[in-house]
């Protein structure tokens, strides 16, 4: 059951909080970002959670303060020149506020275990001793070291971030990860045990229904793009193909707080930011294709739920994005900075309705084997409970039993 859902234990108090000490279902504190589809995925856990019978649940949805967004902006000069450290500023203002909760609000002896999403706001978790904090399992979409690899990042102004990530994996009794991607890097270049890394994928609750497999036959096909980061996620690149090659044959419909669109652009529908549930069943299940030439994400959340309404997907082979398409089947994966790659692909499905028919089938077959939310955070519930009562079982006083090197180890998952 969920007890309460706080955004920065706003109206918290002793009496919505679990008992000091119980022996019933495992008190857990959910600690979850609110960027981007961290957001998206708290509220799944949230819907999990309240369903699973050996859970005592509080969530605390982390928004930024506005000191904290203040202090911890980005600053353009200092970023250009690789010396931001913008990332370990963040976490460590998330730290310095979390420590004041937990010395009044949020009193870490009413849990069994907190659940971390992600790794940058478990920093304060990470410095307490053992025997004085509950386990601690964080979730992550991806690691700072993988992200300076594939995206081509200083890792100089990063090394903070880096660091404190470290201490925080070797802190944590389990890592779950967004995607496999994400799971070897914590295995491979942070040296965590496979037995303590858990890939868990962020399937969205998505209702079945609005697959539209059977599109009228329409003169001008309709491709889509969904996000707010314009230039990153390809949105200029894809406006530029698509006024050189496809105005005429093809319309381009635009989701999302993206600047304003060169004047004159011809067939271009931009719709701005719009509620999910429209985004979802309304206007995805129009579309013939979905197209993110993105160059720098860890995962495309969009493409799956484009994926669920019957729309093939043309992205990126990048990170964990190459998960979320099987080429060739659901969609095309191209190499980020190969404009003639996403030019034939998108060709290809222009060209061919049946096509995208077939692979708009394939693609709503995919998300309910592959993405299915039950096959993902089912289990990732029950895993927390183990974790949690085997804390519980094995945690004892400061000063008594054995060392805290040793009891720290006895909590591991797996």
């Amino acid at each position: 059951m969920n007890r309460c859902i706080a955004t920065n234990t706003e109206g918290l108090s002793a009496d919505l909080l679990p008992p000091e000490r119980s022996d019933g279902p495992v008190r857990i504190l959910f600690l979850h970002s609110q960027t981007l589809g961290f957001a998206t995925h708290s509220r799944s856990l949230e819907v999990y959670s309240e369903a699973h019978p050996e859970i005592d649940a509080v969530h605390v949805r982390l928004r930024p303060t506005m000191a904290l967004r203040a202090m911890g902006r980005r600053m353009p000069g200092a970023a250009r020149a690789g010396l931001d450290f913008h990332r370990a500023r963040h976490s460590q203002l998330w730290a310095r506020e979390m420590r004041r909760w937990f010395r009044t609000s949020l009193p870490l002896s009413r849990f069994d275990l907190v659940h971390v999403m992600t790794q940058h706001q478990a920093i304060a978790l990470s410095h307490i001793p053992f025997p004085t904090r509950p386990a601690m399992v964080v979730q992550i979409d991806a690691t700072t070291e993988q992200e300076c690899r594939e995206f081509g990042l200083g890792r100089f102004c990063r090394r903070a971030a880096i660091r404190a990530e470290r201490r925080v994996f070797e802190a944590s009794s389990l890592v779950t990860c967004w995607s496999q991607w994400a799971a070897d890097s914590v295995v491979e270049d942070y040296g965590v045990p496979a037995g303590r890394v858990m890939v868990s994928r962020p399937a969205p609750l998505i209702a079945p229904g609005s697959a539209r497999l059977d599109r009228p036959s329409r003169a001008t096909a309709r491709i889509g793009f969904v996000g707010n980061a314009w230039a990153r996620k390809g949105g200029d690149r894809l406006l530029r193909w698509h006024q050189n090659r496809w105005k005429d044959r093809a319309e381009l419909h635009i989701f999302g707080d993206v600047p304003d669109l060169p004047s004159g652009a011809r067939n271009v529908v931009r719709y701005g930011p719009i509620p999910h549930a429209e985004l979802l069943d309304l206007h995805l299940p129009l579309l013939d294709l979905l197209v993110i030439p993105t160059v720098q994400d860890t995962l495309l959340l969009s493409g799956v739920q484009a994926a669920s309404r019957g729309v093939p997907v043309v992205t990126s082979r990048l990170a964990g994005v190459a998960e979320t398409v099987r080429h060739g089947q659901t969609g095309f994966l191209c190499r980020p900075d190969r404009d003639d790659e996403f030019v034939q692909a998108i060709e290809t499905l222009l060209d061919d309705p049946a096509r995208r028919i077939e692979m708009g089938r394939a693609a709503v077959e995919y998300v309910q084997e592959d993405w299915n939310a039950d096959r993902w955070h089912r289990p990732l519930m029950d895993t927390l409970v183990d974790v949690g009562k085997r804390h519980r079982s094995l945690a004892r006083p400061v000063g008594h039993g054995t060392s805290t090197s040793h009891r720290a180890a006895s909590t591991r998952a797996g």
